[in-house]
């Protein structure tokens, strides 16, 4: 048997979430890591994340189809060299939430990954933009 759920419930799942990432005084991040993806939320990287982008508070916005973060206004500076693959989203205490694919935004509005970065190859000092944004159903 299928389960049907209506648009204000999935609406509300989402929310629920922005509400979790919002709920400390501090802003949630995203940290970008190179390759492998951490198997679990509990698993740690190695190394330190090669940047940490601020969220706005709000963090975003909820549909019954995605969460949609609100874009930082500002670029974040890349602390260590390396090529981004994966995103954690750490709410406002540092606790780990939410783990996405990043990927270039290459401008065709069809890519799949959760996270697109004006950048990928990472240098330290220099700045990257979170393009995009979206957790989706699946």
């Amino acid at each position: 048997m299928t389960l049907t759920v209506s648009d204000a419930v999935l609406q509300a799942r989402f929310q629920a979430v922005a509400d979790h990432l919002d709920a400390a005084s501090d802003p949630a991040e995203i940290w970008f890591y190179p390759a492998p993806r951490a198997a679990s939320l509990s698993d740690w990287p190695a190394d330190p994340p090669l940047v940490r982008v601020v969220l706005s508070k709000p963090c975003g916005t909820a549909t019954p189809t995605a969460l949609t973060l609100a874009l930082p206004p500002d670029p974040s500076q890349v602390d260590i060299d390396g090529t981004a693959a994966w995103g954690r989203v750490v709410d406002g205490s540092g606790t780990p939430c939410m783990d996405g694919d990043a990927a270039l935004a290459d401008g065709s509005g069809t890519q799949p990954e959760e996270f697109l970065l004006s950048r990928v190859d990472m240098y330290a000092g220099a700045f990257v933009v979170l393009v995009s944004g979206v957790f989706t159903e699946g």
